[in-house]
C-alpha cells in the first residue's frame, strides 16, 4: 500500500512541476491578432481623450463668453449706481450742512 502510495505522489509531483515550455506560447496569427487589439484599443483610448479635451475647452469657452455678455454690464451698472448714491449723500451732505445755523 506504501509503495502504490508514494508512486501517486510521485506522478503529481511531476505533473505539478513546470514544464520548459513558455507558458505563453502563441503563434504568428496569435500575435498579429494580439497587435491589432492593442492598436485598435490605443485608437479608441486617444479618440475618447480628443473629444474629452475638445468638450471641455468647449465648455470652458461658453462659460467665459457668458461671464463677459451677461455679469459685466451687471457690474458696471452697478458702479454707476453706487456713483450715484454716494453722489446723493454728498448733496444731502451738503444741503444739510447749508441749514445748520451757526452759533455766535
Amino acid at each position: 500500500m506504501g509503495m502504490i502510495y508514494s508512486k501517486i505522489l510521485k506522478a503529481n509531483e511531476e505533473n505539478l512541476l513546470l514544464s520548459k515550455k513558455p507558458m505563453l506560447n502563441f503563434k504568428r496569427n496569435d500575435t498579429i491578432k494580439i497587435k491589432n487589439k492593442l492598436r485598435l484599443a490605443k485608437n479608441k483610448i486617444n479618440n475618447f481623450l480628443k473629444k474629452g479635451i475638445k468638450t471641455t475647452s468647449w465648455v470652458v469657452w461658453i462659460a467665459g463668453v457668458s461671464v463677459v455678455v451677461l455679469i459685466t454690464p451687471i457690474a458696471f451698472q452697478y458702479e454707476k449706481e453706487c456713483q450715484l448714491f454716494e453722489m446723493q449723500a454728498q448733496f444731502f451732505q451738503a444741503q444739510q450742512a447749508a441749514n445748520v445755523p451757526q452759533l455766535n
